[in-house]
């Protein structure tokens, strides 16, 4: 081979391991970029919570923290105290700015829930001792400032415009805290915006004829001479005026007259109805029948019938076991059918007609038993300026347990008791005394020579620190051939 050949041959190798070299995976060194800068991190920022106070002439300032989960409110706290001079009896008026923690619930307070102060269910010492600094310990409150109202005057209903304008950035809700008199023990806690509400409802002035809803109704009759029915639900009907006609109708209603001459309809359901000089119809139901003058008819069911004043008052309890008090010259209560109790005051006259009946009589009062086995209790003063009591037992075996209060001192002025019809073949006659140390030591009868009557005397022992043991007399009209074993003494 020539030399021009043997050069062309090596320089055709040198050209093929050039080309060959492009599939190399060796990468070709290019110059680094450079790093780029990172800014410093900031530091991080505590949590903006709490509230910042600034109380001002103009009013108050307040600021909650942006990362505040509580709540704001102002709290108008008062307290009272007699004194001597009653331009002090306001002690204490006050708003308190509090902040609220989360959880702390007071949505629910309301005119009805007003004596449930927050916390105090819950608190462990005496209800007495629940004042200020516990209630706001019990809801977590912290105390940001306080506005002192004492002598700052009102110049409207709301209490904020004593303090001036509140600014804040979040809502302040207001409420009213009261102070004990004479203490310092929380008796109530409003919102500001409360509402007086009963069974949930407002009241209704009304001034003409007019019949509730199917609901419950808060009806007001503010006009003399008018009717207000309540129609359906327990409705709540009341008046201070006079000659109204008030109608429960169906449902359990609340009926208070407070006027004269009032006429009341409870209706069906259990009714309570408080009246002055009124004509009350109970109606169907368990009903409560409250009156001061003038007559209340329970109808059927277990009613409570009341006779309150001088009288007089005339009560009818119908069907059912009802139960009354009667009181007042003049006034009278008839149990009607059933098992009744009658309480007897001073000047009125308990009838408790069939069924057997419990009669408490108290001095100067009168019972009569009616059919049925009745019982007759007495627990009256040795001497009482009332009187004796008088019982008529009337058909069936009756039993009267006659108890003295307080017998010392000799033979008391008045008989204790008049017992106009007692059978000893069939009626029992119970006496004793309310005090240990002033038993019954001894039983005598005497016999009127002309067989009108039959006195039961009974001795007592002495009353600690006394000499002269008390006689106390109960006189059985009519009654002959008794003997003393024919008593039975209790303890």
């Amino acid at each position: 081979m020539g030399s021009i050949a043997l050069l062309a041959l090596l320089s055709g190798l040198l050209l093929s391991a050039t080309l060959n070299s492009g599939d190399d995976d060796t990468a070709i060194d290019t110059p680094e970029e450079p790093d780029t800068p990172v800014d410093p991190e900031e530091p991080e920022l505590p949590p903006d919570t709490g509230a910042t106070f600034n109380p001002s002439e103009a009013g108050v300032q307040i600021e909650l923290g942006e990362d505040e989960t509580g709540s704001l409110a102002v709290i108008y706290y008062t307290d009272t105290e007699d004194t001597a001079n009653p331009d002090d009896f306001l002690q204490v008026d006050e708003a308190r700015f509090y902040l609220v923690p989360e959880g702390v619930d007071w949505s629910s307070a309301s005119w009805e829930t007003q004596f449930d102060v927050p916390g105090g269910d819950s608190y462990d010492g005496p209800p007495t001792t629940y004042e200020l600094a516990e209630f706001e310990e019990a809801n977590g409150l912290e105390l940001l400032g306080v506005v002192d109202l004492l002598g700052v005057p009102h110049v409207s209903e709301d209490p904020s415009d004593r303090i001036g304008e509140i600014t804040a950035n979040a809502p302040v809700a207001g409420y009213y805290l009261e102070a004990n008199t004479d203490g310092d023990e929380l008796i109530s806690f409003l919102p500001q915006d409360y509402v007086v509400t009963r069974e949930g409802v407002p009241e209704l002035p009304v001034f003409a004829d007019t019949t509730g809803t199917e609901e419950t109704d808060w009806l007001s009759a503010d006009a003399d001479g008018i009717t207000v029915d309540g129609a359906d639900g327990d409705d709540i009907l009341e008046t201070d005026s006079n000659d109204v006609t008030l109608i429960g109708g169906l449902g359990d209603d609340t009926i208070e007259a407070r006027g004269d001459d009032a006429i009341i309809h409870g209706g069906e359901g259990n009714d309570v109805v408080q009246a002055n000089s009124a004509t009350v119809e109970g109606g169907a139901g368990d009903d409560s029948l409250t009156i001061v003058g003038g007559t209340a008819n329970g109808g059927d069911g277990n009613d409570q019938l009341n006779g309150y004043g001088e009288g007089p008052n005339l009560l009818w309890g119908e069907a059912g076991n009802d139960r009354f008090y009667v009181g007042g010259t003049g006034s009278e209560a008839f149990g009607g059918a059933g098992d009744d109790f009658l309480g007897v005051n001073s000047g009125a006259t308990g009838h408790g007609d069939a069924g057997n009946d419990t009669l408490q009589v108290e001095s100067g009062g009168t019972a009569f038993g009616g059919d049925g086995d009745d019982l007759f209790t007495l627990w009256n003063q040795f001497r009482d300026s009332d009187g004796a009591a008088v019982i008529t037992g009337g058909a069936g075996a009756d039993t009267i347990d006659a108890r003295v209060w307080n017998a010392g001192g000799g033979e008391a002025d008045n008989i204790y008791l008049r017992m106009t019809d007692f059978d000893p073949a069939e009626d029992v006659l119970q006496v004793g005394s309310f005090q240990t140390g002033n038993a019954v030591d001894a039983v005598d009868l005497i016999e009127a020579p002309d067989g009108s009557h039959t006195d039961v005397r009974i001795t007592f022992t002495p009353q600690s620190g006394g000499s002269v043991p008390g006689i106390a007399v109960i006189r059985l009209e009519g009654t002959t051939g008794m003997t003393a074993d024919q008593v039975i003494i209790t303890s």
